[in-house]
This record gives C-alpha cells, sequence and structure tokens, in this order.
C-alpha cells in the first residue's frame, strides 16, 4: 500500500482500513481511555478499579466465587487474588468455604464493602454519561444492541450469555 499500513483498506473508504477492524480498534481505544479515567477518578476516592471491579461483580451475584468474578472482570487470577485479599484486609468483602465443596471460596460483599461499592459505582455512571454526552438515547440503545450481538458470539451458551448481558 502506498501510505505504508498493512490494514486492509476500507472499500467505502468511509475509514481507514475495513470496518470490523477498525471498530474493534475504536473500541478498544473507547475501553483504554474510560478505564484511565475511571482509574484516576476512583484513585482520589482510595479505590482501584479492579477493586471496584470485583466489588460490582460481588454485590451484583450476591455470593460468588472467584472463578465467577474472573469471568465477570477478565482480571487475571494472580492480580484478582491480590485484590481480594486487599479488599477482605479491608473489611470490604467476606471469604467462606461453601457448603458443598469445602474447596470452593465464596466471597460476598460485607455492610462496608456495599457503602463502599455505592460511592465508586456513583463515580463510574457519573464518568460514563460525561463520555455518552452528545449522543442520543436512540445511538446509545442502538450501538448496545450492536455489542451484546457480538458478546452472544463468544459465549458458549445462552446461560452465559444472559450473565455476560448481566440479564441472569
Amino acid at each position: 500500500m502506498k501510505d505504508g499500513r498493512n490494514d486492509p483498506p476500507d472499500p467505502a473508504g468511509e475509514f481507514p482500513f475495513v470496518a470490523p477492524v477498525y471498530f474493534l480498534y475504536l473500541a478498544t481505544l473507547v475501553v483504554h481511555h474510560r478505564e484511565d479515567r475511571l482509574e484516576k477518578a476512583l484513585r482520589a476516592q482510595g479505590r482501584t478499579l479492579a477493586e471496584f471491579r470485583v466489588l460490582r461483580v460481588a454485590e451484583h451475584t450476591k455470593d460468588c466465587t472467584m472463578g465467577e468474578i474472573s469471568q465477570f472482570t477478565m482480571i487475571d487470577r494472580t492480580t484478582l487474588t491480590r485484590v481480594v485479599d486487599r479488599l477482605v484486609a479491608k473489611g470490604l468483602i467476606a471469604r467462606s468455604e461453601s457448603s458443598g465443596d469445602r474447596r470452593k471460596v465464596i466471597l460476598t460483599v460485607t455492610n462496608d464493602g456495599l457503602a463502599a461499592y455505592m460511592v465508586a459505582r456513583k463515580i463510574v455512571e457519573l464518568e460514563g454519561l460525561a463520555l455518552m454526552d452528545g449522543l442520543s438515547d436512540q445511538e446509545i440503545r442502538g450501538a448496545t444492541r450492536f455489542l451484546s450481538r457480538i458478546v452472544e458470539k463468544f459465549a458458549r451458551d445462552q446461560e452465559q450469555f444472559e450473565r455476560f448481558l448481566w440479564t441472569r
């Protein structure tokens, strides 16, 4: 190619390269910059984005395992263990054994954890609203439906898909 790029050009000429690849690039860019903004905003409140994500999943699912949190947060197991250890030390998450399987650890948000989560959730909500400012409800809903169709492609079954979408 003349300009030295390796990506195939968009046949319609609207984007720098083919639309599916460009869409995923832009989605990655949005996630990266959103996470950077959230990390800074949450740190000002004494939280990290990873801590917020763990609290969010644990609050949503009520009693959950490390595996479930890992699946929803996409935090690798080693990092997740450190984050949960910090939350337990701060009294925001409680660990207990599963009644059916003593090897399985159940995580539950404490009252202090719920309070911390609610403060962090408001920060995340305000950042999200600022990011979406100027977009119509129709645009946001259309993009949300579109992304959910992509999520469906990598869910292993309907139950996992519904869990990913937080409808279950």
